[in-house]
């Protein structure tokens, strides 16, 4: 009995122990969901629930105490949630070496479609000049020296769903480029810098960051400002810069770029952001020294302190290769974009009026058709006094005929020489760099250059042929006797791309970008070009108060028509009605009468 009663007694105290334990945890529960818990950062663990097993994530530096079901952790990302929403925005920042090989800037901008990259901002182009290249699934901005020396130069890559939300971009010199995108709650200015070297003298650094204050001053104050780029900085771990820079970098100590640019960071009010996720140390290296395993972490990726909690991760890729000694650095945002709207300008028709000149028969038929037409719409319709309508009805007849008998000029293809072959050894290149990052032995590292080798030979090979293609047809237009065209052939070959930039200059002589401020500045130029003065028009209406006598003039004739027709140039851009003189001299009487009604008309 003795037993069982120990027995009884022992589960009794034992039951009552559990009860106490979890009103405890119950209580110690309340008080973390309060906010009022204070602990040690936990460690990433995983914990089982009724669903599934869940990974809690790990702390990195703000202590937040959050609830799933009946689990508790501490979250340190403050402002953050996993993973993107549909209009989000994925950036990178890349060091691309050279854009100046054949096809490397296709394959920079395949390795931005394939792992979805919205804009990638460039150092290194080497590109001369300043200009922006448009391309039918990207656009390339650049900004580069103004002589041919082959260096520096920055820029951003574009893809098509961006373009549509750039409010301006600017050019400012090979080191330094901006670019303002429209957002849906604030717009967001980006700006590509690539610093000096850490061997460079102090003079040049001092001055790039003169340069970069006046770029970040002039950004409005409620923009989201981001500067990212190859900035050779290494940041370290000093409790004292906390509040430019995280605890998550690479390095022990602040080189002298990394002292320059903790002081630019807390002149502007920025922060260091790339420094304040943790990752593994792979993932937060961004340049690697040729031949050595010695990896730094240079590149970096500033925000407006003001927006920190917009970036919700920042990690070097290694998968992305363009063969440069750099890695793309990722940056997700929590922003949402805004289009542009523009007026939708009218399209100029571009008629195949070759058909006319070369072949008798095609231009006999538009003729007749011509005639045809507007005889029966004299028939039809009344006889019509508005000069207006008039004219719709004669430019509407015009028009439907050439769409119904020559139709529309092709548009000339590309230089698409980049083809399939192309891309399928850059895709053989690219796997054998991932078998050399995640084994590197010899073997491997000597397949990679050899691939490496071949890609650039086979993409040489396939841009000389298209050159080659290229003088065929130019030869071609020779013997054909094409003279207009194979002049414009041999101009296109001779002066290559030519980069456009759209901007102006305002009465003081600054730079315009903005697409509003350079209407309006053009809207100025001509007002104050082609209006007369006051004093000019008052005088002018003196004279023109006294009586004057009309004059009576006969009315133009048919020969006189025919002849004005006849005088028109030939190969000329159309006006708005998209009626060249070809339309008109090929037309035959009925074009020649239209006309002469319409102007006896006036």
């Amino acid at each position: 009995s003795m037993s069982k009663d120990r027995y009884s007694f022992n589960y009794t105290l034992g039951r009552l122990l559990m009860c106490l334990c979890k009103c405890l945890c119950q209580s110690q529960a309340w008080i973390k969901e309060d906010g009022c818990g204070v602990g040690p950062a936990t460690r990433p663990h995983k914990t089982k629930t009724a669903a599934k097993t869940q990974t809690m994530p790990r702390n990195n530096g703000l202590i937040n105490w959050q609830r799933t079901r009946n689990n508790y952790y501490m979250d340190s990302t403050f402002g953050q949630r996993n993973g993107l929403k549909k209009n989000d925005l994925t950036i990178a920042t890349w060091n691309v070496l050279t854009l100046r090989q054949a096809g490397k800037m296709q394959e920079v901008a395949n390795e931005m479609k394939k792992f979805k990259i919205d804009l990638i901002a460039m150092q290194e182009v080497r590109w001369q000049g300043k200009g922006k290249l448009d391309k039918k699934e990207y656009s390339l901005i650049y900004s580069g020296p103004e002589e041919n020396t082959g260096q520096r130069g920055t820029g951003f890559l574009i893809n098509q769903t961006i373009k549509k939300s750039i409010m301006e971009y600017e050019a400012i010199n090979d080191r330094i480029c901006r670019l303002r995108l429209k957002g849906k709650f604030r717009n967001i200015t980006i700006i590509s810098a690539y610093a000096p070297t850490e061997v460079s003298n102090m003079n040049d650094k001092e001055t790039f960051y003169e340069e970069l204050d006046t770029v970040c001053n002039k950004v409005p104050k409620h923009d989201m400002l981001l500067v990212m780029g190859d900035l050779n900085a290494q940041i370290g771990k000093y409790e004292n810069q906390s509040q430019v820079a995280g605890r998550f970098t690479l390095h022990e100590w602040n080189n002298e770029n990394g002292e320059l640019l903790t002081e630019f960071a807390a002149r502007n009010r920025l922060h260091i952001r790339s420094t304040s996720f943790q990752h593994k140390d792979i993932h937060l290296g961004t340049w690697k020294m040729w031949g050595t395993n010695q990896v730094n972490q240079i590149d970096h990726v500033l925000v407006s302190t003001r927006h920190y909690s917009s970036i919700t991760d920042i990690r070097s890729c290694r998968a992305p290769n363009c063969d440069s000694d750099h890695f793309l650095v990722r940056t997700k945002i929590k922003e949402k974009l805004s289009i542009v709207h523009q007026e939708n300008k009218a399209k100029t028709i571009k008629w195949n009026t070759d058909v006319l000149k070369k072949d008798p028969i095609s231009a006999a038929t538009y003729r007749e058709a011509l005639r045809s037409k507007w005889a029966a719409n004299n028939r039809t319709n009344q006889r019509c006094d508005n000069i207006d309508e008039k004219w719709d009805e004669a430019k509407n007849t015009i028009l439907e005929v050439a769409r119904e008998n020559i139709g529309e000029k092709e548009h000339g293809k590309n230089e698409d020489w980049f083809d399939e072959k192309c891309k399928q050894i850059i895709e053989r290149k690219n796997q054998a760099r991932n078998i050399m990052m995640n084994t590197n032995t010899r073997s491997n590292a000597e397949t990679y250059r050899n691939l490496r080798r071949e890609s650039k030979k086979v993409i040489r090979s396939k841009k000389r042929e298209a050159l080659k293609q290229k003088v065929k047809e130019i030869d071609e237009l020779s013997k054909e006797n094409e003279q207009r065209k194979f002049y414009a052939a041999i101009n296109k070959m001779k002066n290559g791309f030519q980069p456009r930039m759209n901007a102006c200059r305002d009465r003081n002589g600054e730079i315009l970008t903005n697409n509003e401020e350079i209407l309006n500045r053009w809207t100025q130029h001509f007002k104050e070009l082609l209006n007369e003065e006051e004093s000019e028009l008052s005088t002018q209406n003196q004279h023109e108060q006294q009586p004057e006598q009309e004059a009576e003039e006969n009315l133009p004739t048919l020969q006189e028509i025919q002849r004005s027709i006849q005088k028109m140039k030939n190969n000329r851009a159309p006006g708005i009605d998209n009626i060249n003189a070809e339309l008109l001299k090929y037309g035959g009487d009925a074009t020649d009468n239209m006309m002469l009604e319409i102007i006896q008309m006036v």
